[in-house]
């Protein structure tokens, strides 16, 4: 695009809308891999505690609780991320949940006959609703890797004072 070109309201809602998608995409792909980690971390930390538990002492029992409680908030806050929302819109016609409440052939025809500030506010509700999704999709995951870290503490702990 040159200096001198210019784009529409729809257009930008268009731009606006691909832009959220792609970052609601990568905050669920950033916890897939997170949520990945948490399981696979619990096998693991399970597997290395587990011959403390014959006479386990407070503050070994103390360190291997919080990291598993930690690791279980976290891995359920990733969870969250990743599963899917779905949000609606007032006119019901970009989002699948509110087009399914039409019939087909009812769908087609409120669709065609829109008007471009119709399809303009839809498009705007549409980016609010999906604004709203990743932004707690986003506050989700700063929560989840916080928590991590406190798990990833937690085991540095648990490991220095259980198993060492």
């Amino acid at each position: 695009m040159t200096d001198k070109e210019t784009i529409g309201s729809q257009e930008f809602a268009s731009r606006i809308q691909d832009h959220l998608n792609h970052y609601i995409k990568a905050a669920d792909r950033k916890a897939s891999i997170l949520l990945t980690g948490h399981l696979a971390f619990l096998g693991l930390y399970a597997n290395l505690v587990k011959p403390v538990f014959s006479e386990p002492t407070w503050l070994e029992l103390l360190l291997i609780a919080a990291t598993a409680v930690l690791t279980i908030i976290a891995g359920g806050l990733s969870l969250s991320v990743v599963y899917p929302r779905t949000p609606e819109t007032p006119q019901g016609y970009m989002l699948w949940t509110s087009i399914l409440d039409h019939d087909e052939e009812e769908y087609r025809e409120e669709l065609k006959d829109l008007d471009p500030d119709s399809i303009l506010t839809e498009m705007v509700d549409e980016n609010y609703a999906l604004a709203e999704v990743a932004d707690q999709k986003y506050r989700h995951f700063r929560w989840s890797v916080h928590i991590t870290i406190a798990m990833v503490a937690s085991a540095l702990a648990s490991y220095l004072f259980v198993v060492v």
